[in-house]
């Protein structure tokens, strides 16, 4: 069933952007200023803090141990409760 579906699926996904690029094309095709702005931006965010690296590695466990489940045979309510109790004690959740 899962099967019959990937065809138009995949042709939907790359042909809707197309058209709608050219039924709403965007108002401004060149941005020559945006790699400055952004590194100006990020110049100004400084480092990351203690807490973001907390919850970026949090994130990126959650997402390993979600995608290897049928292996590791944890349950995703315990995933996500477990990494809530991470970000919960470290304070990264403020």
């Amino acid at each position: 069933m899962g099967i019959a579906a990937f065809v138009p699926a995949t042709l939907a996904m790359i042909f809707i952007p197309v058209v709608l690029f050219y039924i709403l094309p965007p108002e401004q095709k060149k941005t020559p200023e945006a790699s400055q702005f952004t590194a100006e931006e990020l110049r100004k965010m400084g480092p990351m803090t203690r807490h973001e690296k907390i919850m970026c590695t949090v994130f990126i466990g959650i997402i390993i141990l979600w995608a290897t489940a049928s292996y590791t045979k944890l349950d995703a309510t315990l995933i996500a409760l477990g990494s809530g109790t991470v970000l919960l004690v470290t304070n990264a959740l403020t």
